[in-house]
């Protein structure tokens, strides 16, 4: 008994197999060939991104949005108090602190 569907499934299978038998003869190839065409992409993507100019709007903007311009007389009056490394007069310590550096 022959079935008429069998005879046209194999008929259809037949172009796929020859399809497969050349994937599989030739997959070094088209393992190489898909590695090089995924490089060649990432590199290209890469190069992209660093040739894009840079939005310096933005950027100045959000420097200044980050940079403090002014000082308080708090922080203006312990600057005035610092030291410089020639004064020779000694430091003191509150009560109760050591100096991790004296030898």
């Amino acid at each position: 008994m022959n079935n008429p569907t069998s005879k046209s499934l194999s008929l259809s299978l037949e172009p796929l197999k020859r399809i497969l038998g050349v994937v599989l003869y030739h997959h070094k190839i088209i393992a190489f060939t898909a590695a090089m065409v995924i490089l060649i992409y990432c590199i290209y993507s890469i190069q992209n991104n660093f040739t894009i100019p840079s939005d310096e709007a933005y950027e100045t903007e959000q420097r200044t949005k980050n940079t403090k311009t002014s000082f308080d007389k708090v922080t203006i009056n312990q600057v005035n108090r610092l030291r410089t490394s020639d004064d020779p007069t000694p430091i003191v310590l509150p009560e109760g602190r050591i100096n991790p550096f004296k030898e």
